[in-house]
């Protein structure tokens, strides 16, 4: 991409679908330099098609998918997230304790 403006400012990120229908809206920022990153982790396995937005043209429309396998590491337990039950911890998206 072409250097851009005050690019902290600039709105960027990318939708991703699922072959289910799931549909997720995920930002992403500036990184330095031609750098533009969207940090993905996927809830559920199967493949996700993805299509950028931006106010920068060319980063906006940019389109893929990803396969998402089931992970092989023991310690995986999924993101941290705020539980609806106690909104004032942090734990795995497979509800262990972080």
């Amino acid at each position: 991409p072409t250097p851009v403006d005050q690019p902290f400012e600039q709105e960027f990120g990318a939708v991703f679908t699922h072959d289910s229908g799931e549909v997720l809206r995920v930002p992403g920022f500036y990184d330095g330099g031609d750098r533009w990153i969207v940090r993905f982790a996927p809830p559920r396995t199967g493949r996700w098609s993805y299509r950028t937005f931006a106010q920068v043209r060319e980063l906006s429309g940019l389109q893929g998918e990803v396969h998402v396998t089931p992970s092989t590491h023991p310690d995986r337990r999924g993101a941290i997230v705020i539980p609806k039950d106690i909104p004032r911890r942090f734990a795995h998206e497979d509800g262990t304790p972080y």
